[in-house]
């Protein structure tokens, strides 16, 4: 971390250098349906594995608290590009009378 440079900022510099580069994805995206118009993309491939990532593993993260409260736009993104290709998603990954990741993740521990 420390050569790539990340690792040189604190971690509170490096909470912000987050907050805004997701800021300037969403605001990137704004209202478009994906982020090179109405069809995806290989950058929608790239966006969905970083955005998806905070949002599914992290719920209780800060990034992801400031996503799903700042960025309305990227969740329902995630959730588009979700359904798009992974119609079964929940299914696969979310036990069987479980219904939310939240719950999920409380009975792993």
């Amino acid at each position: 971390m420390r050569g790539q440079g990340i690792g040189r900022h604190s971690e509170e510099e490096i909470l912000k250098i987050a907050k805004l580069d997701l800021g300037a994805i969403a605001d990137f995206l704004g209202e478009k349906e994906f982020f090179m118009g109405s069809q995806p993309s290989e950058v929608d491939a790239v966006i969905f594995g970083f955005v998806g990532l905070i949002i599914f593993t992290g719920s209780n993260s800060v990034s992801a608290k400031h996503v799903t409260e700042n960025h309305p736009n990227l969740v329902a993104y995630v959730e588009r590009m979700k359904q798009l290709y992974w119609p079964d998603w929940d299914k696969l990954c979310i036990p069987e009378g479980t219904t939310a990741w939240d719950e999920m993740q409380q009975q792993c521990g």
